[in-house]
């Protein structure tokens, strides 16, 4: 028998393995288009459902349809793809709708949403959630984190289509509001100074403001009281008012700045919540904690998250707050047994607290307490059984300025999906969902010119060399044979 050829083995070998290489590429092509498999490949999880949301979404108990306004084949990859997670669970059903083609369609529920939507700003891109009776238009423009530049300029800085989405279904599956009254009288902020009345509306809050000197109570539809700066104290009487709203299982939300005249029945009232109210401001030394726009000024910086029942989701998103001529906070000397103090924002432990307001000195001097400080706390009833919060919940802040439209900065995403965190948690987990955006920003790419010049020669010189003696020795050795 003649002898085989290695040359003719190699061959053959080759060619094996090639066929066998395709056989297995086009068996898996087959497999993947008989298998839905989607991975969420982005850094922040733009197409993959929070546990907010899956939570909703399993408590569903009627059918929900997600109407995409959007010619087929022309959807936004980035919107389309999430729709899909929610349109993957049994009682959500997704359509994609021409908006040319179905004007009647977009008109009913425009009227129906009773919300004085405009139909041609909800015609491209928007969403609309229906069924039970309700809905609720998702405006394309509410998807997203946009702000403006003095030029005029769209900066789109976060998505945040879940946020809107499930708050949206939770209310046109439930008809669920959380209520907040706002207390005017002693020249409060509102909601409205911050910019956060509408976000907040479309996020199933309801806002109302109520003024303790001529309200006999605090209405029965109340879920949450809000205290934003008051620039003078409240009166006994008043303060007996939030006393009895908490006592039957209401929520306060408050928060002070450093310029205010003497508040000494809130801060008695707040002592009776093992909360203690500092005189004083936090001023940190941290550079890392320290805002270069605005000087590295030891009077602004971004706090440590200390508690993570409210903060989570900022820490998971690596957003930084920032706080301004802060106050702060303690757990009182005595305290009640059946409430719990818990911090949530505080200074670094190279920071101290100034009690001495008359001191200009930028540094250390000997009067100041030595850090960490306190800028933000919260207070629970609990079971004295099971240790459970059971009740009144309280939240006390020490720079209601710092949720102002900041200069230089303007109004900042972290500083606002704190309060909504915030305002989640006093309502309880059943009455709101608490699903913060998803940044979009994307720091550049920064290199010194050594580091430059290095990966340049890798790119250009070293990886094209390697690429082309590898071929050469390949070439000599396949010669040889």
């Amino acid at each position: 028998m003649k002898k085989i050829s290695f040359k003719v083995k190699h061959a053959a070998i080759s060619v094996a393995i090639s066929i066998a290489v395709l056989a297995g590429l086009l068996l898996i092509n087959l497999l993947a288009g008989e298998i839905d498999l989607d991975f969420d490949m982005t850094k922040r999880d733009l197409y993959t459902l929070t546990g907010e949301s899956r939570e909703l979404l399993d408590g569903l108990d009627n059918q929900l349809t997600l109407y995409y306004l959007a010619k087929p084949g022309q959807e936004n990859i980035t919107v389309f793809e999430l729709l899909k997670q929610y349109a993957s669970y049994k009682n959500i059903r997704l359509e994609t709708i021409d908006p040319d083609r179905n004007p009647a369609l977009i008109s009913q529920y425009t009227e129906d949403s009773g919300e004085g939507e405009d139909q041609k700003s909800i015609a491209k891109g928007s969403v609309i959630i229906a069924g039970s009776g309700r809905s609720r238009i998702v405006p394309s423009v509410d998807l997203y984190n946009v702000s403006y530049t003095e030029q005029g300029g769209v900066n789109v800085y976060g998505f945040k289509a879940e946020q809107s989405i499930s708050a949206a279904i939770q209310y046109v599956s439930t008809g669920k509001q959380v209520t907040i009254y706002q207390l005017i009288g002693h020249n409060e902020y509102t909601f409205d100074d911050f910019i956060y009345t509408d976000t907040l509306g479309k996020s199933n809050f309801t806002i109302k403001s109520l003024n303790l000197t001529t309200a006999g109570t605090i209405p029965e539809d109340a879920d949450i009281l809000t205290i934003l700066s008051p620039a003078w104290d409240y009166s006994q009487n008043e303060i007996r008012k939030i006393q009895e709203f908490l006592e039957r299982g209401g929520s306060l939300y408050a928060a002070f700045d450093l310029i205010q005249a003497d508040l000494t029945n809130l801060r008695t009232f707040l002592a009776s919540w093992n909360i203690a109210m500092m005189q004083g401001i936090i001023m940190e030394q941290d550079a890392n904690r320290l805002i270069p726009e605005f000087g590295s000024t030891p009077v602004v910086f971004s706090p440590l998250y200390s508690e993570d029942k409210i903060a989570q989701s900022l820490i998971e998103n690596k957003q930084s707050m920032i706080l301004s001529s802060s106050i702060g906070f303690a757990e009182t000397g005595i305290t009640k047994r059946n409430i719990e103090f818990f911090p949530i924002l505080s200074s670094s432990d190279k920071s101290w607290f100034r009690i001495d307001l008359n001191a200009v000195s930028m540094n250390r001097i000997i009067t100041d307490k030595s850090g960490p400080v306190f800028a933000a706390a919260g207070a629970a009833e609990k079971s004295m059984d099971t240790g459970f919060h059971e009740g009144a919940k309280i939240i006390v802040l020490g720079s209601a300025q710092s949720f102002t439209p900041l200069p230089n900065v303007g109004s900042l995403k972290a500083n606002f999906d704190f309060t909504l965190a915030a305002l989640g948690w006093l309502a309880g987990g059943e009455k709101a969902v608490n699903v913060q955006s998803r940044s979009l920003y994307q720091l550049p790419l920064q290199m010194s010119g050594a580091n430059a010049f290095l990966y340049a020669g890798i790119v250009v010189i070293l990886i094209p060399f390697g690429i082309i003696l590898t071929g050469l020795i390949i070439y000599l050795r396949r010669k040889r044979l």
